[in-house]
């Protein structure tokens, strides 16, 4: 069981401003998994093919730490709100970028 502390990143990139999660390798179920950023409130979305996490909402904020419960890859969605501007994040033809694969190992 470890502490895995991901931090997401607003990155420039040559179509514009992702929000970019430095998503391990690899995660193993058991483990707990806190989202940070540092450029404002990130928020993190499953909806594609479930969750790793347990509980009734596949949302995560900044600073919620979760235990992984479910084997599998898992695709998120990353935004970051910086203070007094509107989010800047995953869109499916904009920003595909800004998001990432969770593989989690049983």
């Amino acid at each position: 069981m470890a502490e895995r502390n991901i931090f997401i990143h607003l990155v420039q990139v040559q179509n514009g401003v992702h929000a970019i999660p430095d998503i391990p390798t690899s995660m193993d179920v058991g483990d707990f998994v806190t989202y940070f950023s540092s450029d404002g409130i990130a928020t993190v979305i499953f909806d594609f093919n479930g969750s790793p996490f347990s509980g009734s909402s596949d949302l995560l904020v900044s600073g919620e730490r979760r235990k992984i419960v479910n084997a599998g890859k898992f695709f998120c969605k990353c935004f970051i709100k910086p203070d007094g501007q509107p989010a800047i994040g995953w869109s499916d033809q904009e920003t595909p970028q800004s998001g990432g694969d969770h593989d989690v190992r049983p």
